[in-house]
């Protein structure tokens, strides 16, 4: 195996490990560490696809991505309007 295959790999690991913690109540949808697990493992795929191109994949990691980090925003979003003094309690 080459070196951008095992970093496909590794990406492939954040994903399983994003969604197991999940799965186990370990995390909460509204955690960074979900979001982050997610969006580690999309750029880590992204950059295999660069050795070893698939338009399918590429499309799936770009649109990973985007939904990790719009969920980041809310989540940020979600905390400053929680904060004393910011409509929150």
């Amino acid at each position: 195996m080459m070196w951008y295959d095992w970093i496909g790999l590794i990406g492939v690991f954040f994903y399983l490990l994003a969604y197991s913690l999940l799965q186990w109540r370990l995390v909460d949808l509204s955690d960074y560490s979900y979001s982050g697990f997610n969006l580690i493992g999309a750029l880590l795929l992204l950059i295999s696809l660069c050795y070893a191109f698939n338009l399918a994949s590429l499309l799936a990691q770009v649109l990973w991505i985007v939904i990790s980090l719009v969920g980041m925003r809310k989540t940020r979003k979600e905390r400053l309007l929680a904060l004393p003094g910011r409509g929150g309690v």
